[in-house]
């Protein structure tokens, strides 16, 4: 008897073992989470699609919960990208109870080779394989992280736009409008509120909040002004570059009064932005009450473990400035490891709807919804 392998705790198996005894192809239920486009083009005869970029996730299709009593859930991925991984996660925490969800080794790309050499696999229609997802490069040497609250100027959004461009495949609606917000200038909905005769409001009772990663170069660092108001310091190492370690990275924090910063050199490199929306500091002094709440809206790298370093800088603000003990965010399914990195970083599925009020968002399909408990063993600010 073969031993099971498994990636993040995910039972795998490999195609020349379907068809052998208790893996009959008629005893899964197959998802296939490719794109429509090439589901449509060539697929396991029977399976479902439901696309990890656009499909409304969590819900599934009519018969799949029952169904899955009784049925083992084979997902079916194009292979080596980590998207089987990914949806097979998800749908174990969405279940909670099923007969077992597995995902095909080697995705697609490999069932169609092992389907030349064994004729009881079958296929339906034309396959034409997909260009495998870039590796990141490691980081090199030190990481500094910076802080900065909207609005920014000019000069900081366009090196932040262009990394966005780079990671994301494309530009993000959003993200301009939001690095360039203000929240001393009343927006239109607070001013129709107004004339409604409510009390006047001079604030939206809101923040935007930038952490820029920043690739320190061999020469002396330099001074120059800027709106950030925090610096962190980061160590990066070989071992702290993975997504999935529990110890946090070294830093070194400190709190600048004449909102002048080191910022490294003229050579240093962005490799790295997380935007983070969260309530207004005060306000939980105004209240009396502890209601703050804080949502990242964008995390992204050129470099691998840097959205690691970003989240774990949010999480101190959040903690220590915030005085919160959970932050929310939303996995773009559309991107690689989207899902399974957040899993990594502590996060866990948190349907929309259980957001704070301030924190929700209209998101639209193919996002999940996560939250990060800050206390007990997660615990990485301090």
């Amino acid at each position: 008897m073969t031993a099971k392998s498994s990636v993040d705790g995910v039972e795998l198996i490999k195609p020349e073992n379907i068809g052998k005894k208790g893996n009959n192809i008629n005893s899964f239920i197959i998802i296939d989470v490719r794109e429509e486009e090439a589901f449509e083009a060539g697929n396991i005869p029977g399976s479902l699609n439901m696309p990890k970029a656009t499909h409304r996730w969590p819900s599934l299709k009519a018969g799949v919960r029952q169904g899955a009593f009784k049925k083992r859930i084979l997902i079916v991925d194009e292979g080596g990208n980590g998207d089987g991984v990914e949806v097979a996660d998800l749908i174990t925490k969405v279940l909670k109870k099923s007969s077992g969800v597995l995902v095909l080794e080697g995705g697609m790309r490999n069932y169609i080779s092992v389907s030349e050499k064994h004729s009881g696999l079958p296929f339906e229609g034309e396959y034409e394989m997909a260009e495998d997802a870039p590796i990141l490069p490691k980081i090199s040497g030190q990481v500094r992280i910076i802080e900065k609250c909207t609005p920014l100027e000019d000069e900081d959004c366009v090196p932040i736009n262009e990394i966005a461009s780079i990671a994301f495949g494309a530009s993000i609606h959003d993200l301009p409008k939001e690095l360039k917000y203000d929240s001393s200038v009343v927006n239109r909905e607070l001013k129709r509120l107004r004339l409604h005769g409510q009390e006047p409001l001079t604030d939206s009772g809101y923040r935007y909040r930038v952490f820029c990663a920043y690739e320190k170069s061999s020469s002396g660092p330099t001074k120059r002004r800027t709106t950030t108001t925090t610096t962190t310091t980061t160590t990066a190492t070989e071992d702290s570059s993975e997504s999935d370690s529990d110890a946090p990275l070294t830093r070194k924090r400190r709190r600048e009064t004449d909102n002048m910063v080191q910022t490294g050199s003229n050579d240093d490199t962005l490799i790295g932005f997380l935007v983070m929306k969260h309530s207004s500091v005060d306000s939980c002094v105004k209240q009396r009450l502890n209601t703050n709440w804080a949502v990242v809206k964008y995390v992204c790298g050129i470099k691998k473990g840097v959205g690691y370093a970003l989240q774990q800088a949010a999480w101190r603000f959040c903690g220590n400035i915030l005085n919160i003990d959970r932050v929310f965010a939303g996995a773009w399914l559309e991107f690689p490891n989207a899902w399974i990195s957040h899993i990594r970083w502590g996060y866990r599925h948190r349907e929309f709807i259980d957001w704070p009020r301030g924190a929700n968002s209209a998101y639209g399909a193919g996002i999940i919804g996560m939250c990060k408990e800050l206390r007990g063993k997660d615990h990485y600010y301090g």
